[in-house]
């Protein structure tokens, strides 16, 4: 699932940080779109890579916006 969220996000659900940072308020229009992935994502989008090689690269996920990993977050369910 993709879930477009604020920059207090993190903090207010206590989600784990493993690699890379947060989308920050200095993510805004003219920056790349920032994106912070799952485990479980970053495992299926980039197999066997180490969750801190994901931060930096780019994926598209379903259209045509291409975002670039700042990080990667411990999984959660709701």
């Amino acid at each position: 699932n993709l879930e477009i969220t604020s920059a207090a996000y993190p903090q207010a659900t206590g989600l784990a940080l493993r690699a890379g940072r947060f989308v920050s308020e200095a993510d805004r229009a003219g920056a790349p779109v920032a994106v912070v992935l799952s485990e479980g994502a970053a495992a299926r989008l980039f197999p066997g890579t180490p969750a801190t090689d994901v931060v930096g690269r780019r994926v598209r996920m379903g259209g045509p916006t291409t975002f670039t990993v700042v990080g990667v977050a411990g999984d959660t369910r709701w």
